[in-house]
C-alpha cells in the first residue's frame, strides 16, 4: 500500500491502521486520490515478506507517535507518487506503440515488433483501464507483424490473448483464420473466418476481402477431405 515507504515504515504503518476506528480507516481511504490502490497493498505486502524480527522493532521505534492523520497524509503522498509513475510509464508505452505503428505502416514488419513488445512489456503489470486498451492493442498489432513475416504460430498466439478476453473481436478473428488458413488448419480457418465474416455486416469492403479468404479456406478443406479418402474398391476380372 506505500511502495515508495521503505518495507519497515509499510510494516509500522500497517499496525497503525489495525488501531483505527472504521470511521478513521475510511477517512484515510477516502483522502487518497482515487481511494485505496489494491495495486499499492500488494505492493506492500511483497516488501514485507522478507522482513526480521529486529527490522519489526525498529519499524516500530521510528513511527511509534504517527498519527492517523500522518499516516493518512503519507500514505497520500505516496500514492500520488505511485500515479505519477505509472502515468510517465504509461505514456512511454504509447510513445512505444506509435512508433511500432509508423515502422508497421513502412512495411518494417519486425522493427515494429520490437517496439510492440517493449510497449507491452512496460504495461504489463499495469491494472488501469488505459494500459488494459493499449496491451490489446499491442497483441492485435503483434498479430498483424506475424502474419506479415508468416509467422503463423505467434500470430495465432497474439490473437488468442485478445479473443480470450474479447470473443468478438473482428480483428482478431480475420487475423488467426488468416494464420490458420496459410497453415492449412482448414477447419480452424473457416470457423474463425465465418465469425469475422458475420461481424464485418456492417463494413462491406472488409466483409468482401473476408469473404475470399473465407471461400479459400472451404475450397482447402474440400480438396483435403478429397485427398484424405480412401482408395476405391478394386476391380477384378
Amino acid at each position: 500500500m506505500f511502495p515508495n515507504m521503505d518495507p519497515k515504515t509499510a510494516e509500522l504503518a500497517m499496525e497503525q491502521m489495525k488501531n483505527m476506528s472504521p470511521e478513521q480507516m475510511q477517512a484515510m481511504m477516502n483522502s487518497m486520490p482515487g481511494g485505496m490502490n489494491p495495486q499499492m497493498m500488494s505492493q506492500a505486502m511483497e516488501q514485507m515478506k522478507n522482513m526480521k524480527s529486529e527490522d519489526w522493532d525498529t519499524a516500530k521505534r521510528q513511527m511509534a507517535n504517527m498519527s492517523p492523520e500522518e499516516l493518512s497524509r503519507a500514505a497520500s503522498s505516496a500514492q500520488t507518487q505511485n500515479t505519477a509513475q505509472q502515468r510517465y510509464v504509461l505514456d512511454a508505452a504509447v510513445l512505444l506503440k506509435n512508433q511500432g505503428n509508423t515502422l508497421h505502416s513502412a512495411g518494417q514488419y519486425s522493427e515494429a515488433l520490437e517496439k510492440y513488445e517493449k510497449a507491452k512489456s512496460n504495461v504489463a503489470d499495469n491494472p488501469h483501464q488505459e494500459a488494459t486498451a493499449l496491451k490489446k492493442a499491442c497483441h492485435l498489432n503483434l498479430s498483424s507483424c506475424y502474419l506479415n513475416l508468416m509467422k503463423y504460430d505467434k500470430c495465432v498466439i497474439e490473437c488468442d490473448q485478445v479473443l480470450a478476453a474479447d470473443q468478438e473481436n473482428l480483428k482478431a478473428l480475420y487475423r488467426r483464420g488468416q494464420a490458420y488458413l496459410h497453415s492449412k488448419q482448414w477447419q480452424a480457418a473457416v470457423s474463425d473466418l465465418e465469425r469475422a465474416y458475420n461481424l464485418s455486416a456492417s463494413d462491406p469492403v472488409q466483409q468482401k476481402m473476408i469473404k475470399e479468404k473465407l471461400q479459400e479456406s472451404k475450397d482447402g478443406r474440400s480438396i483435403s477431405k478429397n485427398d484424405d479418402s480412401p482408395p476405391g474398391r478394386p476391380l477384378y476380372l
